[in-house]
């Protein structure tokens, strides 16, 4: 019961840090176009 119970935790926190990794990724891919549409040389 109580490994069970360990086993479902465990797979729910995978499941968020996979959610946080790709969000994490999806914001870094929209700045890095954000970054290259912006070539006009202004800061």
């Amino acid at each position: 019961m109580i490994a069970a119970l360990a086993l479902e935790l465990l797979l729910i926190g995978l499941a968020v840090w996979q959610l946080v990794v790709l969000r994490r990724s999806l914001r870094a891919d929209r700045e890095k176009r954000a970054r290259e549409g912006d070539d006009t040389g202004e800061p």
